[in-house]
């Protein structure tokens, strides 16, 4: 057998994993196999310190049936009647003696028994909390010395690795913070070092009430001064949204369905650039993350999108030979131009038709049915806004169908007037497909911090937060030209947002913006 009992508990027997029927019959295993053996009192006080001695002695014997029962009858072996002894014989290895015992970092995969609780056994849960935080201390003591060794020895990217666990075990321990700056600045990335101290700052402030120590403030001072040029990969703010869409995505992998995210904002505001840091997160180009972006130039052209859906699932199809009914093959030719290269197209379907609107949402949902099946997805759709609306419609009914353990769904808005994507949304909300991640501005303190870490010159915070409201495009844009020593005059790509923006109101708006527009001078 092979035992975990670092990060969620498990016994594996060759490729299987053993469930246990009773909690405390698992709770008991895990206690034996720490210590190896202990008295029958000291077991039954663990567990059954409330009944008496009879009713607890004979709920430890059927434990122990259980756990044979289970396991396997040699996983005890007999050598007084009043002790319970574990036949190690059995057990090929167990990361809690590999760490103790042989300091072996990699064996800490994370807290002691994590999330694992028995109700009405008070001694073995101080227990449990004792060896948990036990083994959380010698792991962070042993983990700062391995990193501060690797530091040493110049090998930055092993020991921002290091680093990075130990603050995962531990985030208010500022030992480990400054040993994780450190690592990032010694790979060449400060303005993740700067994002670490944040990051730190704000448990302090938000769990403790205190700031880092003079230390820590120290460090940081000297990576703020010279300031560092933010690399290709940097990105700043986001982390709670960028948080979510990732362990969603961890747990997605992990075979469990998940409500879906509709990513909502203003143009400017950063969605785009949210997703891209998701998808490195995720694995870079080996996540099986398909994205599809909707254009308003085509947004009068039916089933755009799930054409470009199509075309490019069509390498899963070839490669798992997904089945698609024959009856079909005609039928999708016809709809979806990526498709006519299989079979030439015949008849014809009438778009907004109900009856060939059904059909069109029963083939679809099938055939993704199939090829998720094979392969689980995420599927990505861009700027939802300029969808069809009979695309729109079909992807409601189909994320409605679909078996969401083996395709997860993320799509992206603007906060519009537009009256079919916000029924869209609707939908979606109320039939528990996805949930929605609002992306804001800017507030005048993320300004700040932004400001600090990409530019060198004195801007006044507060005229630059007037004046770009916070949105992180315009922002971009602004700081752009005063690193090429051009005048704050608006960009294409503000006049884009302006345009997007006007567009995007009702008609009693873009009037009254078209009256206000003839008397901007007299305007404040």
């Amino acid at each position: 057998m092979d035992i975990c009992l670092f990060g969620t508990p498990e016994i594996r027997q060759g490729r299987e994993t053993i469930h246990f029927p009773f909690r405390k019959a698992e709770a008991l295993l895990y206690y034996l196999l720490v210590k190896q053996r202990a008295s029958r009192d000291e077991l039954t006080g663990l567990f059954w310190s409330e009944l008496p001695d009879d009713t607890a002695k004979k709920n430890l014997r059927n434990a122990i049936y259980q756990i044979k029962k289970v396991v396997g009858p040699g996983i005890f072996k007999t050598v007084t009647r009043s002790e319970v002894v574990v036949n190690m014989g059995q057990v090929r290895s167990i990361d809690y003696h590999r760490f103790h015992n042989n300091q072996d970092l990699d064996a800490y995969q994370g807290a002691f028994l994590e999330g694992f609780h028995v109700k009405n056994a008070q001694g073995f849960e101080d227990w449990l909390l004792e060896t948990r935080e036990f083994s959380k201390i010698i792991f962070i003591d042993l983990g700062q010395h391995e990193t501060k060794t690797l530091l040493d020895h110049g090998q930055s990217k092993d020991a921002l690795t290091m680093a990075r666990r130990i603050t995962q075990a531990d985030p208010f321990d500022e030992g480990s913070y400054l040993l994780l700056m450190e690592s990032w600045v010694a790979c060449g990335k400060p303005h993740k070092a700067i994002e670490a101290y944040k990051e730190l700052e704000t448990v302090l402030e938000d769990e403790l009430g205190v700031e880092p120590d003079g230390k820590t403030k120290e460090f940081y001072q000297t990576i703020m001064t010279p300031r560092a040029e933010p690399s290709a990969d940097f990105f700043f703010g986001r982390r709670p949204e960028l948080d979510a869409l990732v362990a969603k995505f961890q747990r997605f992998k992990a075979g469990s369905a998940q409500t879906g995210t509709l990513l909502e904002g203003e143009a400017g505001i950063g969605k785009t650039s949210l997703l891209e840091q998701f998808h490195l997160q995720a694995g870079g180009d080996q996540a099986p993350i398909v994205t599809i972006s909707c254009y308003q130039a085509e947004s009068g052209f039916y089933l755009k999108p799930w054409n470009a859906l199509l075309n490019k699932l069509k390498p899963i199809i070839q490669e798992y030979k997904v089945p698609i009914p024959s009856q079909w093959m005609s039928a999708l030719a016809y709809l979806f131009p990526s498709f006519q290269s299989e079979v030439e197209s015949t008849g014809a379907m009438t778009y907004g038709n109900p009856i060939e609107q059904h059909r069109i949402e029963e083939m679809l949902t099938v055939i993704l049915q199939n090829i998720f099946a094979a392969r689980p997805t995420v599927v990505v759709f861009e700027d939802l806004q300029w969808m069809d609306t009979l695309s729109m419609n079909l992807l409601a009914g189909v994320l409605l169908r679909l078996n969401r353990h083996h395709v997860h769904f993320i799509g992206t808005m603007r906060r519009s007037g537009y009256q079919e994507v916000r029924k869209l949304k609707s939908t979606l909300l109320r039939n528990g497909i996805a949930e929605t991640i609002n992306l804001s501005r800017f507030t005048e303190q993320e300004l700040n911090d932004y400001l600090q870490l990409m530019t060198d010159k004195n801007v006044d915070v507060k005229q630059m937060y007037q004046v770009t409201e916070g949105n992180p495009l315009f922002v971009k844009e602004w700081i752009q030209s005063a690193k090429n020593g051009q005048s704050m005059e608006m960009t294409p790509g503000m006049v884009s947002v302006f345009e997007n923006r006007y567009q995007e109101a009702s008609l009693e708006a873009q009037k009254m913006m078209d009256i206000a527009a003839c008397f901007s001078d007299r305007i404040d």
